[in-house]
């Protein structure tokens, strides 16, 4: 587990979730479709490290996926991974 994912503290029901990303917003929102085709734009970029790689990927028009943590009622992105379209 990623030390930026704090919330999620032993004995916490815990839950990740793959998404990939299809557009970043203006106001900083991610505009996300998890595996069964839902929608979502409601989590904002991180203010980490893991911000220029979600930037720089998706402007190389990678594809790119990010994993949401879910834990204690609160959601953060906590990892990131691309894949390069040839």
């Amino acid at each position: 587990m990623h030390d930026r994912c704090y919330f999620c503290f032993v004995g916490s029901s815990c839950q990740i979730t793959e998404y990939q990303v299809t557009g970043i917003r203006e106001d900083g929102s991610l505009a996300l479709v998890n595996e069964y085709g839902e929608a979502r734009a409601d989590l904002k970029l991180p203010t980490d490290g893991l911000v220029r790689l979600i930037k720089h990927a998706f402007s190389m028009n990678n594809r790119l996926a990010v994993n949401v943590i879910s834990a204690m009622g609160e959601e953060r992105i906590c990892g990131a991974r691309y894949y390069r379209i040839i």
